[in-house]
């Protein structure tokens, strides 16, 4: 007989059970033996218990973080008055093309093209920088 992986866990689990009941029927084991057995199973029965919990706050997290994106593209989606992810230009997917700028009307600033960071006040910036 074949199981699904969700009713061998059940399974094992309900066998687990039936023999902890067993050794503890009458009292709890005193021998040796049966304290390790018994102390395996209670191990192996929290593990499970534990991970299915784990898996539920997964699952309420994935479930969490899709109703945040489905209102994130709502509100986007309203903010913009189009579909999120179209381009506003063209159809879904193009890419749009930056405008070209002849290099004749690119004025480069003294130190723009420097690497390295300068320390600048405003008023020391600003008189560096003024045009004209």
């Amino acid at each position: 007989m074949s199981y699904t992986d969700d009713e061998l866990l059940e399974k094992n689990e309900s066998l687990r059970r039936s023999i902890i009941s067993k050794l503890v029927e009458k009292e709890i084991p005193t021998d040796t033996e049966s304290l390790n057995l018994l102390s395996k199973l209670l191990d192996s029965s929290d593990r499970s218990a534990i991970s299915r919990k784990r898996i539920k706050v997964d699952s309420k997290a994935n479930d969490n973080q899709e109703r945040v994106l489905a209102l994130a593209q709502m509100i986007l989606k309203q903010s913009h008055g189009r579909d999120t992810f179209k381009s506003i230009d063209g159809e879904e997917g193009e890419i749009k093309r930056l405008e070209v700028i002849p290099e004749e009307e690119i004025t480069i600033v003294e130190g723009e093209l420097d690497i390295g960071i300068e320390n600048n006040e405003y008023n020391s910036f600003m008189g560096k920088n003024k045009k004209g």
